[in-house]
């Protein structure tokens, strides 16, 4: 019955386990009572001031609680009871106080570290427990699921006792009988009674109810917005769809469940993905990213993905033109975990390990050995190898070259010659490969985080543990803190403060398949080790015929050995990210109050390679640079003996500081919201780089070098310098930005916005920074089903939204002022230092400029079974960065300088469907993510007579042509093979292998003979997501598609194959007898080659085809154990999951056979994790002698 009563009672045995959870809880309760502690505004020692007089003791002990770090526990019932105190003291000791105070009450006290307990006197404990046997009044608290308050009405059951929770979630009851039972009931929660049970603290947890019209609030980056008065476009995700993927990076856990995100390798920029396609031609396509309220400028991957709230994408302008200039690619808003006020204190943990199958080598279509070598031996056969032979260079020969060399010197048989060439033809480097080299990579993650928050104190305690070993054995580790602190030491005034730190290091692991290369060839059938596993030498960069004799054995080992180099090599990647922030809020007036933050990044890369004594990099360095004396056999080291240290930094230090003014009047029938406010940024850049030569580490020495002089190569003479001189690069960019964002609602179902923002920066000319030119936004929102005409059953919910606008896009390799490029003295004819124009200044030079018009419609079906958006958008980017003509006579070289004077053209449609169907024991919750997206080039200037020209290519970069998508493909057209395999196409309307001709009949406009296929990038693309939930089992799969465009598919270069090695396992089909022309279409092997026929080949329309495809992106499944099971563990939550990813395709519209995203190249491996959730909710606890929790709110912590 009461909060706390000291006194006699009846012993009784104790289970030994409940002395442990004693103890737990007491290590919780002290935590929290430490938190609490911070309330208190001064830390007195125990020495009391007072001079009071007929006050309650509740008055007495607020004083106390000023003047000193004592806290109070009391029951407020039985201080109803108290008799008022005078009292007059001085610096008195706080027991000759309470003695004062307690003279003549009912009860007494009792000290015990600092908290004042008040207890019932022995003898008059029977008289306060039969005064209140029959009805006594309760107060607790009522939280959601989420430890949230809850908005509730709460009463007697049978009775007409009710009462109604506070902000706080707090609520009070008189009157109740012991035996009484408790009904809960909300808008948004679900109705629950729960029995008193003679507790006069009862606190009550309720589940939130699904609503068809849940409030959400958006995050912009400068306000938290309800989604009901936006009238732009967002795309909001939530914790729990975040948590349907696993991975180290909160990008990669965007992939698939945004609206308008598109990832696309060609196009994302070095993260990834754009939002609703292409804004710009020539300028950076990065999107946005902010971090809690501001831009971030380190690597988003120091960010653990398990401190992410929400992230919120701005996709139109009237949710992004607030940031401006930098805007135009779209904006992600990344928002943390945080701690709130008044929620209780939670605990969350996540654990998972994942497992990354070995990279798919066979996946990239290779020549086989055995082909590779017989085109050796052709080229051999026509001396294309003599050059390479005779070179005073020495350049490194294949094994099988050097095979067919011994045998034309006469130093093999032929039967010894044939013997050894067809045992290399055995061997498949990718079997050693994937045996020695490659392994299963695993990622194990380790998450933590404490948050809740009392009266005037919110606070989160986060940190997080990674630890990988990637595919090649390189290990890596981050690790995560995150702290944040909000304080309202006084009613209109609020403090916050925030840390979030980041340390990742990675050391290197073995040497990659494709970085593996005999005199800068791609060979397939080297051998790494022995039968034994003993490591087997490569032929690197010189011949082994030199390296074995070279020096006469007075120089260092000059063989590779890759299997074990890695060994010898200790690579060292650091980053230590430091992410602080402190705000200010004030409130002037219920609906005003000024906002100040300030944010300091500084983010620290340093790289480290030591390449050892032993290793190939280092004793190759050294020998190159080695002079022999023939004569006396003395070598005179140039590069001086030891390790060779590599060494770099870069540094990024970011500050911002915003002053805002927030306001949200409200009258009557309308509502207005609105931000006004100014904010200065600067990033500073510095990074350095140098090489130690000769380094020892015991004792530590390093060598001289000479970086300025030249020095004769060992092999050919060839006079070198020595690399590694220390560089230095610095940059500061500076923005200075004024803006300002209204929304005025009427009767809840009208909705207008304005917004405008100047920016100012050193990236732009004086005359653009002197215009007030501002990017702004404006629009309007109409809820229909609020309207008294609107009957509609079937869609009970329809709001529709205009919005159009300007944002913008920079490039920083851009200037205002000209450019000069500085180059040493030794690299030039005279040794003097010298400079070049690289880029000429301009005066006028501004951001580019996107407008947006969006459309959208908001709906739901009855009941919310269905519900969803569609949007329809066109957009229009304006002084984009291209070439234009002018004078170069005057200056410069070229004919053209790139300024503000391109334009393109793009429009889209983004549909989001989400069902809901079942009961409380099966759920189905089907979504679906749409989105097309068509953006053109509408005005740039060509190089060349004929635009088309320029769309034959690849298809993997930007080719601009008036009308025609960014991404466009075009081809040769193609005529099939002649009877000598010769690829043949359209001169003068004739076949034709003239190649040169063809080119240039086409260069000169004649498009007949070109076949425009369409975009290089899906116009369609979107994920279905599906989760079904029975009890406690969820399963949610994803199945992504991209839909129409085309794509060109790798194909045999006879050039590339000659000079690189790199060959094409489509080579076996190539033509090689006469009338093979009828059944194949790849070209005949000839000699010397003609690089025009190539050129034809790879880039006539028989190698493309549609790149439509449908892939399993992930499945996760999970379990939640119920509430009856975990209950006596003391969890609020436990789940256990599991999650596949990249599982491949499963439809492609292509005849090749082939992934048309990685056709070239190795796809991501399928990736498997397994993992474990948990949740603890606390409150201060007390417990009795049979472990029997008795729940306290915080208001009596006083």
């Amino acid at each position: 019955m009461f909060f706390f009563v000291r006194g006699d009672f009846p012993e009784r045995k104790v289970n030994p386990l409940c002395y442990v959870l004693k103890i737990m809880r007491l290590t919780i309760f002290f935590l929290l009572l430490t938190i609490f502690q911070a309330r208190a505004t001064g830390y007195g020692q125990g020495a009391i001031t007072l001079d009071l007089h007929e006050v309650s003791l509740k008055t007495v002990f607020s004083e106390i609680r000023k003047q000193s770090d004592y806290v109070f526990f009391f029951n407020n019932d039985l201080l109803i009871k108290s008799s008022t105190v005078s009292i007059k003291v001085k610096m008195a000791p706080i027991r000759e106080v309470l003695d004062m105070c307690f003279k003549n009450q009912s009860f007494t006290y009792s000290i015990e570290d600092r908290t004042v307990f008040v207890t019932v006197r022995k003898e008059n404990l029977h008289l306060v427990v039969i005064q209140n046997v029959d009805t006594f009044s309760i107060r607790g608290r009522v939280l959601n699921d989420k430890g949230e308050p809850a908005a509730a009405t709460v009463s007697v059951k049978g009775t007409s006792i009710s009462t109604t929770t506070n902000e706080n979630g707090e609520y009070q009851l008189y009157g109740v009988n012991t035996d009484a039972i408790i009904i809960v009931k909300g808008v948004n929660i679900e109705a629950m009674e729960k029995s008193v049970e003679g507790k006069a603290i009862l606190n009550i947890q309720v589940k939130l109810k699904v609503v068809e019209e849940e409030e959400v609030i958006l995050n912009t980056g400068y306000q938290d917005v309800p989604k009901e008065r936006v009238t732009g476009s967002f795309t909001k995700i939530d914790n729990a769809t975040l948590n349907d993927q696993v991975g180290t990076s909160i990008i990669d856990r965007l992939n698939g469940v945004a609206s308008g995100v598109m990832f696309n390798r060609l196009t994302g920029g070095p993260n990834g993905f754009t939002v609703r396609g292409l804004s710009t031609i020539n300028a950076n396509t990065e999107v946005l990213i902010v971090v809690d309220n501001f831009p971030y400028a380190g690597d988003i991957a120091n960010i653990n993905p398990n401190d992410v709230e929400s992230v919120t994408v701005l996709k139109d302008a009237a949710a992004a033109s607030i940031w401006g200039a930098r805007a135009g690619n779209g904006v992600v808003v990344i928002t943390t975990k945080k701690g709130r006020l008044n929620q209780k204190m939670r605990t969350e943990f996540n654990q998972n390990v994942i497992i990354r199958q070995k990279p798919d080598l066979y996946h990239v279509p290779q020549i086989s050995s055995k082909d590779y070598i017989d085109v050796e031996s052709f080229l051999f056969g026509k001396g294309y190898f003599n050059s390479q032979i005779n070179s005073l260079s020495r350049p490194g020969l294949t094994p099988a070259v050097e095979v067919l060399l011994k045998r034309r010197n006469g130093q093999i048989s032929a039967e010894d010659s044939a013997a050894q060439i067809d045992a290399l033809k055995q061997i498949d480097s990718r079997d050693e490969y994937e045996r020695l080299f490659y392994q299963e990579s695993v990622t194990q993650q380790y998450s933590l985080n404490v948050r809740g928050g009392t009266g005037n104190i919110a606070y989160l305690i986060a940190g997080a543990y990674d630890k990988s070993i990637s595919s090649l054995g390189s290990p890596s580790e981050k690790i995560n803190v995150h702290l944040e602190n909000i304080y309202k030491p006084m009613k209109n005034l609020q403090l916050s403060f925030g840390i979030y730190y980041t340390n990742s290091k990675a050391k290197n692991g073995r040497a990659s398949y494709e970085s593996i290369t005999v005199g800068n060839r791609v060979v397939p059938y080297l051998r790494f080790a022995d039968s034994e596993g003993n490591p087997l030498p490569v032929t690197r960069g010189l011949r082994d015929g030199y390296i074995d004799t070279a020096g006469a054995g007075k120089l260092l080992d000059w063989r590779y050995y890759p299997l074990d180099n890695h060994k010898h090599v200790s690579n060292i990647s650091r980053v230590n990210d430091l992410l602080a922030n402190i705000g200010i809020q004030y409130r002037l007036h219920k609906w005003v109050n000024v906002d100040f933050k300030y944010q300091y990044q500084l983010q620290q890369g340093d790289d480290e390679t030591n390449n050892r004594l032993e290793s190939y990099s280092t004793r190759n360095t050294i020998n190159l640079f080695s002079q022999l004396d023939r004569n006396t056999g003395i070598v005179k080291y140039i590069v001086p003996l030891g390790d060779i240290v590599d060494k770099s930094m870069r540094r990024v230090t970011a500050q911002s500081a915003r002053g805002q003014i927030n306001f949200n009047p409200s009258w009557g029938k309308h509502g207005v919201s609105g931000i006004i406010g100014g904010e200065i940024r600067e990033t500073e850049t510095t990074s350095n780089s140098y090489t130690i030569y000769g380094f020892k580490e015991d004792p530590v020495s390093t060598g001289n070098v000479d970086y300025v002089n030249t020095y004769p190569s060992f092999v050919n003479g060839n006079q070198m310098t020595i690399g590694g001189k220390p560089a230095y690069g610095h940059a500061v960019n500076r923005f200075v930005s004024y803006y300002s964002n209204l929304a005025y609602s009427y009767l809840g179902r009208y909705a207008f916005s304005l917004s405008g923002r100047k920016d100012a920066s050193n990236f732009f000319g004086l005359r653009t920074n002197d215009k007030w030119n501002p990017l702004w936004s404006t629009g309007f929102s109409w809820d229909l089903s609020k309207e008294s005409f609107y009957r509609s059953e079937l869609i009970p919910y329809l709001k529709v939204r205009m919005s159009y606008g300007y944002s913008g896009n920079l490039d920083i390799s851009r200037s205002a002022v000209t450019v000069l490029t500085y180059f040493s003295p030794s690299s030039s004819t005279n040794n003097l230092p010298w400079a070049r124009v690289t880029q000429l200044g301009d005066p006028e030079l501004r951001w580019e400029k996107v407008g947006m018009l969006n459309w959208g419609v908001d709906f739901a079906l009855k009941g919310n079974k269905l519900s969803g958006t569609l949007e329809y958008y066109r957009k229009k980017g304006k002084d984009l960065y291209g070439p234009t003509f002018y004078d170069y006579t005057t200056w410069g070289a070229n004919s053209t300088i790139t300024k503000n004077v391109a334009s393109m053209k793009g429009q889209g449609v983004d549909l989001t469907l989400r069902g809901n169907f079942g009961n409380n024991a099966f759920k189905w919750t089907p979504t679906l993510l749409m989105n097309y997206n068509d953006s053109r080039t509408d005005e740039y200037i060509s190089y060349t007579g004929n635009d088309v020209a320029l769309l034959i290519s690849t298809g993997n970069s930007i080719t601009p042509m008036s009308g025609k998508p960014l991404y466009s493909l075009a081809s040769y057209r193609w005529g099939g093979l002649n009877d000598k395999g010769d690829p043949m196409g359209y001169y003068n309307g004739q076949l034709s292998t003239a190649y040169t001709s063809i080119f240039a009949e086409i260069d000169q406009g004649k498009d007949s003979n070109v076949v425009y296929h369409g975009s290089a990038l899906p116009k369609f693309q979107g994920n279905f997501v599906n989760t079904v939930s029975y009890k406690g089992f969820a399963l949610s799969f994803n199945i992504a598609f991209k839909l129409d465009y085309y794509f060109r598919r790798s194909s045999l270069s006879y050039d590339q194959l000659y000079t690189r090695g790199n060959g094409h396992s489509e080579f076996a089909n190539r033509w090689q007898n006469p009338g093979d022309e009828l059944i194949t279409n790849v070209p005949s092997m000839i000699y010397p080659n003609n690089t025009n026929r190539d050129r034809f080949y790879s880039l006539s329309e028989i190698n493309v085809g549609r790149a439509d495809h449908i892939r399993f992106q992930y499945l996760n499944l999970s379990y939640d154990f119920t509430e009856s099971v975990i209950k006596k563990s003391y969890l609020s939550k436990l789940q256990l999951y599991f999650n596949a990813n990249n599982l491949g395709l499963l439809w492609k519209a292509n005849d090749f056979g082939v992934d048309p995203e990685y056709d070239n190249t190795i796809p991501p491996p399928k990736s498997f994790a397994l993992g474990v959730r948990a949740s603890f909710y606390y409150d201060p606890l007390f417990w009795d002698s049979d472990c029997n929790w008795i729940e306290v709110n915080e208001e009596f912590f006083y």
